[in-house]
């Protein structure tokens, strides 16, 4: 299961980053960036699954402004 869950997580990133491509300098470190893709969809899941686990009981809209919040700010710092 968790060979499976790692995969799902690093096609994820994949998939995030391509999107990205276009609006981010061809990065130095390309392991850097995949590194930092990975870890910012890693992150984001197991909040959700926290969510998820304790019940939903907090409203969503919160959630997502703080997820956002920490998506944009790891893809600026892919600029540098």
């Amino acid at each position: 299961m968790e060979l499976h869950r790692r995969g799902v997580l690093r096609r994820d990133a994949r998939f995030l980053g391509e999107p990205a491509r276009p609006v981010l300098p061809v990065p130095r470190d390309p392991t850097r960036c995949e590194r930092v893709l990975l870890a910012l969809i890693a992150g984001v899941s197991e909040v959700i699954i926290d969510w998820v686990w304790h019940g939903m009981t907090d409203p969503p809209e919160p959630l997502v402004e703080d997820l956002t919040a920490f998506g944009v700010s790891v893809m600026a710092g892919l600029r540098s």
